[in-house]
């Protein structure tokens, strides 16, 4: 049995839904259960042990010999969003096989990644990027698997091809450059075009909403943060669930696909930004918008077979399975 461990009291933001997503899909398997870190106990506890691995930072001996070297039975795993390692406690303190799915493991986390990983001897590491992976498996003194992101398809919907009324959508981080390039001319042709007019501020207002909107887009604009935010992502450039919602809406990507992305599908799924002319290539695109169809239907059927959150639990709790078998584990 593995228990999962799950932190609503967890301040929020709208990408903790893609946490939640595949949580939801891990604890639909029979053979987890959550840890139910909702207690007050259980907070309390949590709190107390986060504050003594941020002090052990400085003594890493004292937490490891007072904290993390009393191993319990039990196996956790907890699904993060960047280096909210907080949510972990108090059962990664305790545990003697823990281990740790995360998203946005940027360059500039690396460090933090690996301390908290060797400190607290997780059992496994499973990152949303490949050369996230190839940087870390080196340092970390535990397996370091590449588990890209999936999706529940059955969390979205998509419209007609008819009844789609919203032409361009750029939701989440934007390129300003594409931006600018195509923003004002989309005005003048009365196409409708959605983005966040400030920074920060979500285009739609609850995540009913989001889905409704992005299954009536016709194209959904899809660029890597290492290009977006380079001062965040470094140079890791990987596909993000924004590539997939707007895959399984059945939207049109222009945009750039990152390499793991081509080499997941087996073909590139994105229609690559012609820099050249950027305003030329989305208006050609929209006019005969019917000549992309079969993409979008080949892209659809792609990630329904092989890029949902269910085939990603299948392939962790695969590795999980060789791992209790090999000699002295448990």
């Amino acid at each position: 049995m593995i228990h999962i461990v799950t932190n609503k009291c967890l301040s929020h933001h709208v990408s903790e839904d893609t946490v939640k997503e595949f949580e939801k899909v891990i604890l639909s398997d029979p053979q987890v259960q959550s840890a139910k870190g909702e207690r007050w106990t259980t907070r309390a506890l949590g709190a107390f042990f986060w504050r003594c691995y941020e002090r052990a930072l400085l003594k890493p001996d004292f937490l490891i010999r007072n904290c993390l070297s009393l191993p319990i039975s039990g196996e956790y795993l907890s699904v993060l969003m960047g280096l909210r390692f907080r949510k972990c406690m108090p059962y990664f303190a305790f545990s003697k096989r823990k281990h740790l799915y995360m998203f946005d493991a940027w360059s500039q986390y690396h460090d933090k990644i690996r301390d908290f990983v060797n400190l607290c001897n997780i059992s496994s590491l499973f990152l949303s990027s490949r050369q996230a992976v190839v940087a870390l498996q080196e340092d970390c003194q535990c397996p370091v698997h590449w588990i890209p992101e999936g999706i529940d398809p059955s969390a979205y919907r998509y419209a007609d091809y008819q009844n789609k009324n919203i032409d361009v959508i750029e939701f989440g981080r934007k390129s300003l450059t594409y931006h600018n390039a195509i923003c004002e001319n989309l005005v003048e042709q009365g196409r409708v075009h959605l983005y966040e007019k400030n920074n920060g501020e979500l285009i739609f207002p609850t995540r009913e909403a989001f889905i409704d909107g992005l299954a009536r887009s016709k194209i959904s604009i899809c660029i890597p943060s290492n290009i977006t935010h380079p001062e965040r992502a470094g140079s890791i450039e990987t596909m993000t669930i924004r590539y997939l919602q707007s895959i399984v809406s059945k939207c049109l990507i222009i945009g750039h696909a990152p390499l793991e992305m081509v080499d997941l599908f087996g073909y590139n799924p994105v229609l690559e930004i012609d820099h050249k002319n950027p305003l030329g290539q989305l208006t050609d695109v929209l006019e005969r918008y019917e000549d992309f169809i079969p993409l979008i239907e080949q892209n659809h059927k792609e990630v329904l077979t092989h890029h949902t959150w269910v085939k990603r639990w299948e392939e962790i709790t695969l590795l999980l399975s060789e791992y209790r078998l090999l000699p002295g584990t448990t």
